[in-house]
């Protein structure tokens, strides 16, 4: 508003008393010579304003990190979207281990927002195969996280494909004693 304001007045005392005495008026007040105000006013008519960068949308990236296999630019895209949607490394230390083991860029991310774009760099690194093979529904959807967490640490991937203990396995830590029916684990 100021500036609106500023401008009027100084284009009314322009059409009034010309620019050569608005000019003179300026640099007595400012105790500068005219030459000096001229350069002033030259270097900001020629100075380029400032413009921002424009934002990198997510196609843009993905676009330019597959442009050699455009096949896979769907998928890659599906994958996005289930990761905007937190349905695919729903937590950023999951993007974070996921990042790391594919071979990404290195270093500590602070948000799931700025970690798309690494992401998108990882998943360029990958096979096309394995990235369809990760757009595919997983069965692990309706498994908690400590769930999967007990697994990974027990080294199963499903309950019953956990191998059972023989019966010698377990005579052969204590040969002197013998197992019965009755104490069978089952």
């Amino acid at each position: 508003m100021n500036d609106q304001l500023l401008r009027l007045e100084v284009g009314l005392l322009v059409l009034r008393h010309g620019r050569r005495s608005v000019l003179e008026a300026l640099a007595l007040a400012e105790n500068q010579s005219l030459e000096a105000l001229e350069r002033e006013i030259t270097a900001l008519a020629t100075r380029k304003t400032v413009r921002k960068p424009k934002p990198i949308t997510t196609e843009s990236v993905i676009a330019k990190a597959f442009a050699e296999r455009p096949e896979v630019i769907p998928s890659v895209e599906a994958l996005v979207r289930d990761y905007e949607n937190k349905t695919f490394l729903p937590h950023l230390r999951d993007v974070q281990r996921f990042i790391d083991r594919v071979g990404g860029p290195r270093g500590r991310l602070k948000s799931r927002s700025t970690a798309l774009h690494q992401l998108i760099k990882a998943l360029a690194k990958m096979r096309s195969d394995e990235i369809a093979e990760l757009t595919r529904p997983s069965d692990r959807s309706d498994q908690s996280d400590y769930e999967l967490l007990a697994r990974e640490i027990m080294g199963t991937s499903t309950a019953s494909s956990r191998p059972d203990r023989s019966d010698r396995d377990i005579e052969s830590r204590n040969p002197n004693t013998s197992i019965t029916d009755d104490d069978r684990i089952l």
